[in-house]
């Protein structure tokens, strides 16, 4: 089950936690949060400790946040996808695990 809680707010930020799978429709649910928070000039600061999976939209999204937002609690998983390639010219190839 995915659910997003909003756990704090302050003039600047909005701490958001997620939980559960990043796939699908949720993808889209979570960018429209974020994007509303960015338009009324809150920073969000997502808390991804309780994603249990992620999928290529998913990354996609978190790629495209990275500048916009702050995370706290990102696990592994999802960091390596996440910064896969950034240091590089080329991004990492796709590998399956």
């Amino acid at each position: 089950m995915f659910k997003i809680t909003i756990t704090k707010r302050t003039h600047k930020q909005i701490f958001i936690r997620v939980d559960g799978p990043l796939i699908g429709p949720t993808v889209a649910g979570l960018k429209k949060i974020c994007f509303e928070c960015i338009e009324k000039k809150r920073r969000p600061n997502l808390d991804l400790r309780g994603v249990t999976q992620c999928s290529q939209s998913g990354v996609a999204l978190l790629k495209q946040l990275q500048d916009r937002v702050d995370y706290s609690g990102c696990p592994l998983f999802i960091h390596s996808l996440v910064t896969a390639g950034t240091d590089a010219e080329d991004p990492a190839p796709n590998q399956d695990h």
